[in-house]
């Protein structure tokens, strides 16, 4: 479970076997100016037109391909085209980096919050719902953060042979937790999984607003219809928007209570068991069980529960947290070739942890694992962190929920 994000990070520290990098003892740090909506930072601009000696890629010619495109750019008159193949390539790790404003010390202290990497981007080998990257920054002690990509960074959701934006915010970056020194930042490193083909065009940090923490309230339920169907009208439930479908969540003293209606290719398909759940059609959830606790901590407690629930025709719950399988009951209906729904009780006393109590502040993620045809997970939309990896390892990823003893 816990290996499964960014699978390739790994390799980072094999990239200067295979790629030229800048050497540099030391750096120059710019005087930016202190106003405007980047709080300082005047290199805003990190790719467009001219591939400089500022980017470096890896030197395996099979393994990526990268040069300059005339007349077809987003902005101006020239983008960069990639064409990689880490599979057919042979290379333990494939990417580029750019040292952008000369290599000279970026200053993102101020604006971790309020910026985004974004760049325009087309594909040329047929439609992209996601990009098989990671990306990172490294300062000049070569502390480096990183994460991935998911589809919501995505204007459009989806990359096709014309030209739109991605966003990552800076936000996503755990730079404090890799010790990353943000008053100067060296470069961006993109690392590149799997294989194709893309225009990539106007690299920038630009202002990005966060939307926040997603706050929920739940209510006592008693009348709850368990038949495996999830009647959006008269749900008593509370709705939780994912990507891709709609999750409900609700409590009582004795139970809790998911259920959901999900879009998809391939409904019901997971051969997983126990741990590798995730690896398929699941729904996950991740809660704290004590109020009030700090919301900025990165450490799971031993009353915290992540769980997920197995989407098949033998469906599943399993306790990551406890590495054990919980006694349910789970009803999972097909109700069309794309659509499946699903509900699911868990008695509190399974879980070993008291029920959420009345007025109480807890934290919450809940999250959908889409699967191809061969139960392998293509996608993971979540509730509060949707463009960043990780709740299953950072309680500061989760969203709020008030649980309130009114009975629906």
């Amino acid at each position: 479970m816990m290996n499964r994000i960014c699978c390739g990070l790994a390799a980072i520290l094999l990239m200067q076997s295979c790629s030229n990098v800048k050497p540099l003892a030391l750096y120059d740090k710019e005087d930016w100016p202190a106003d405007g909506p980047l709080k300082g930072l005047g290199a805003t601009s990190v790719y467009n037109e001219v591939i400089s000696s500022e980017i470096w890629y890896t030197q395996n010619t099979s393994c990526i391909k990268v040069s300059g495109e005339t007349g077809t750019a987003s902005n101006g008159a020239n983008n960069m085209r990639i064409q990689w193949d880490k599979p057919g390539g042979g290379c333990d790790w494939v990417g580029m980096g750019i040292g952008w404003a000369g290599w000279s010390g970026k200053d993102f202290s101020q604006i971790g919050n309020s910026a985004a990497i974004a760049f325009d981007i087309r594909s040329l080998t047929g439609p992209m719902k996601g990009l098989p990257w990671a990306i990172g920054f490294e300062d000049f002690n070569g502390a480096q953060a990183w994460t991935g990509f998911s589809p919501s960074m995505i204007d459009g959701k989806v990359i096709t042979d014309q030209w739109t934006t991605v966003r990552v915010p800076l936000e996503n970056f755990p730079f404090e937790a890799r010790d990353v020194d943000v008053s100067a930042i060296k470069q961006v490193i993109m690392q590149f999984e799997s294989s194709g083909t893309i225009s990539m065009d106007n690299i920038r940090i630009e202002p990005f607003k966060s939307r926040g923490r997603m706050q929920a309230t739940l209510q006592t339920i008693d009348n709850f219809s368990f038949d495996g169907v999830i009647n959006l009208q008269d749900s008593a439930l509370t709705l939780f928007e994912v990507e891709g479908g709609k999750l409900f969540v609700g409590s009582n003293s004795e139970y809790l209570m998911i259920g959901g209606v999900v879009h998809e290719d391939s409904p019901l398909v997971n051969t997983r068991e126990g741990k590798d759940i995730w690896n398929g059609d699941a729904v996950e959830i991740a809660f704290s069980t004590r109020s009030g606790l700090n919301p900025k901590r990165s450490i799971f407690y031993a009353d915290d529960r992540h769980l997920g629930i197995r989407m098949s025709s033998n469906p599943q719950v399993w306790d990551w947290t406890r590495s054990q399988t919980v006694n349910a009951e789970i009803k999972t209906t097909r109700v069309s070739d794309i659509i499946y729904s699903f509900e699911c009780k868990i008695p509190w006393k399974e879980l070993g942890t008291e029920p959420w109590m009345e007025g109480g502040d807890y934290a919450l993620e809940i999250a959908l694992d889409i699967a191809d045809k061969e139960s392998v997970r293509q996608t993971q939309s979540r509730w509060n962190s949707a463009d960043k990896e990780g709740f299953h390892t950072s309680p500061s990823l989760w969203g709020r929920i008030i649980f309130k003893n009114t009975t629906r």
